[in-house]
């Protein structure tokens, strides 16, 4: 749960006449660290979401204060404040120079001269230290909630403590990505400043609750590329509303997150699984293995004797809408070797392929062995 540079400006009532020259909405973002910047060209130290704090010793004109801020904002620092009375003043601070501020979404901000800037680094870096230091007590105690729920007397009270409702929505999300751990969550926290993230087995794991469920959902509908463009496979959980049950959302995510990575979609909500959902409440696994093994036992057994292809064609037939075209295509087989196969395949399941409560346990079947080959994937 991020501090947000709205935040800093706002500290005692700001404190320290902070000025904003940029569009409100700007400040929701995460701030990692505050950073004074004199040598405009020495820059390659900066970081993503650094706010950066200047004289403008080395800005003479605007077309100065216009680099600055491109280098600012392709470093994807979270800020600029200019200390202005003595090399910049608020008069060079122009209708220009905000307009391109707006134009890269990126903060611009000034304070007056009589600051310190000694007293506003300490005070910013020791409000962002103590934030850390919550962050990771609650995200210990959300990991806690989330793998171990039959201890929840030692995490619920660190939980609500930190402002959480026992009795909130909650959310878990899965993520996993190309990128480093830390870099994700980084990206994560730009998007969603007061989420708690939690890094778990090679997962990026969100922690949603109340208002951030709707936030999350926002992003995916309308600035989906924000977060598809920067992960690989997404996994959403169920919403609760008790604490005590986050694990089940938890585990509900990584399953499906298990069904984003085998099917090679970015993004799968466990609510949409349908069937799979039911399979995935089934205690006694053993149940369903008995439900295709049953059904589909005849032709497995002939595919492995003869090296056959019956298996996947009967699947393809009918996940296609008993289509022999649409097999053959599909399959890349003439349609005449299609009309061949099944008529092998009644033969070997000596059933009648036009019966709907037939071909109903035969999908289901298919549906079962694909949740059982997903669900024994193992987690990164």
């Amino acid at each position: 749960m991020s501090v947000t540079l709205k935040e800093l400006c706002q500290k005692d009532n700001n404190k320290y006449s902070i000025k904003l020259h940029c569009r409100q909405n700007l400040l929701d973002i995460s701030v990692a660290w505050v950073y004074l910047l004199e040598d405009i060209e020495n820059n390659d130290f900066l970081r993503a979401n650094e706010l950066v704090i200047t004289t403008g010793m080395q800005i003479h004109n605007q077309e100065d204060m216009l680099h600055l801020i491109d280098i600012l904002a392709k470093r994807k620092c979270c800020g600029l404040i200019l200390n202005t009375g003595r090399y910049v003043l608020d008069a060079h601070i122009t209708d220009e120079v905000c307009e391109y501020a707006n134009k890269l979404n990126f903060p611009l901000l000034s304070m007056p001269w009589k600051v310190h800037i000694a007293e506003i680094m300490q005070d910013f870096c020791m409000m962002l230290s103590q934030q850390a230091l919550i962050d990771n007590t609650l995200a210990l105690s959300f990991e806690n909630a989330l793998i171990s729920p039959e201890y929840s007397e030692s995490y619920i009270p660190t939980i609500t403590q930190g402002g959480y409702d026992k009795d909130g929505n909650y959310c878990v999300v899965t993520i996993t990505s190309k990128n480093s751990a830390e870099m994700t969550k980084k990206h994560i926290s730009s998007l969603l400043p007061k989420c708690n993230i939690i890094n778990h087995n090679n997962y990026t794991i969100l922690v949603l609750y109340n208002e951030e469920i709707a936030e999350f959902k926002n992003i995916l509908e309308e600035r989906k590329r924000d977060l598809t463009d920067y992960v690989e496979n997404v996994g959403i959980g169920s919403s609760i509303n008790d604490l005590i049950d986050l694990h089940k959302s938890y585990r509900e995510s990584v399953f499906a997150h298990k069904v984003a990575t085998s099917t090679n979609v970015k993004i799968q909500y466990f609510s949409d699984l349908g069937l799979f959902r039911i399979f995935y409440e089934t205690q006694d696994k053993s149940i369903l293995e008995s439900i295709a093994k049953s059904t589909l036992s005849s032709i497995i057994a002939y595919d492995s004797i003869h090296n056959s292809e019956y298996f996947e064609t009967l699947k393809v037939y009918l996940n296609h809408g008993s289509s022999i075209l649409e097999t053959a295509l599909i399959m890349n087989t003439h349609r005449n070797t299609i009309n061949y196969r099944m008529r092998k395949i009644r033969e070997i399941l000596c059933k009648d392929l036009d019966d709907p409560q037939y071909i109903f346990n035969l999908m289901l079947a298919y549906n079962i062995m694909d949740y059982l080959d997903i669900s024994t994937l193992k987690t990164n």
